[in-house]
């Protein structure tokens, strides 16, 4: 986010302008990463009077803006005193980096602000603020974004979907090919296509199509009259296989353990259900802002 080359007809304090003199606005931060999120804390430092009495008053407020150019995801965290300020991402709402900025902003209109530390060029002139300017800002370093792996990294490893020749709502699968091929009707294929691209629904596709497959799959190779050497030399139990192999765990004793084929399914796709759900509460608190 680049709103170094705005104009604005009110004094800023940042460090490369002179709208300030013997003035800082800085913000130091960390993050650490667990298997599913990065968390993310700011140490805010301000260094004039006037903008800090603001916000005790609470006129304004202390906003980091985080932003995802590849997946276009937006966020904020905010506080209205504390210079601590904590927030996690999921790492599903992220790819390669987040941009950062740091901000201080109006929460309510101000009237006739001034500060001893304005340069001269402003010396005796009062502004009118209005909520939602921006008094201060920080440009941070981006930050790279190292997702880590996960036991299904990429499904069109493993699975095709194909449009099936009959016209019928009853979803196909078969193991028996070199891939697992999920089969839709035309129309559910259609809808497929339009929205298996998009990042914004791109967790909600898999939980709809591949989680159950891969429900299925477990629930056959689980089965003790399956012939499991049928599909040794297939690509995706080889796949699947080498992905297990990866987290040093073996997929005879997973397939053999008590645990469900509804949990290996989960654990292998890194816990959808959950995933699904956020996406579709950020994508509803997004259209709520729209409207």
């Amino acid at each position: 986010m680049d709103i170094s080359k705005k104009s604005y007809t009110y004094p800023i304090l940042n460090e490369n302008n002179d709208n300030y003199i013997n003035s800082k606005f800085d913000v130091e931060f960390t993050y650490l990463e667990d298997i599913n999120n990065i968390n993310l804390s700011f140490k805010i430092n301000l260094e004039n009077k006037e903008l800090e009495e603001l916000i005790l008053k609470g006129y304004a407020e202390y906003v980091i803006h985080l932003e995802c150019p590849k997946t276009m995801y937006r966020t904020i965290l905010t506080s209205k005193f504390s210079k601590i300020i904590k927030g996690s991402i999921p790492f599903f709402k992220l790819n390669d980096k987040i941009e950062i900025v740091a901000f201080i902003v109006c929460k309510k209109n101000i009237e006739s602000f001034t500060s001893i530390d304005l340069n001269e060029d402003y010396q005796g002139i009062k502004f009118d603020l209005l909520k939602g300017n921006i008094l201060a800002y920080k440009d941070l370093p981006s930050l790279k974004i190292n997702k880590p792996e996960t036991m299904l990294e990429n499904n069109e490893s493993f699975f095709k979907i194909i449009k099936k020749v009959k016209d019928e709502q009853l979803v196909d699968i078969q193991l028996d090919l070199d891939y697992i091929q999920i089969g839709l009707n035309k129309n559910n294929y259609n809808l497929y296509t339009k929205f298996k691209n998009n990042l914004n629904f791109r967790s909600i596709i898999n939980n709809i199509i591949i989680f159950p497959a891969l429900v299925y799959i477990f629930e056959e190779l689980k089965q003790e009259d399956c012939n499991k050497e049928d599909y040794y030399d297939k690509k995706w139990y080889i796949g699947i296989k080498k992905n297990y192999d990866k987290f040093g765990i073996d997929i005879e004793d997973e397939i053999k353990s008590t645990k469900s084929s509804f949990q290996l399914a989960q654990e292998i796709m890194e816990y959808p259900i959950s995933e699904s759900l956020l996406k579709l509460e950020e994508l509803f608190e997004n259209n709520e802002e729209i409207e």
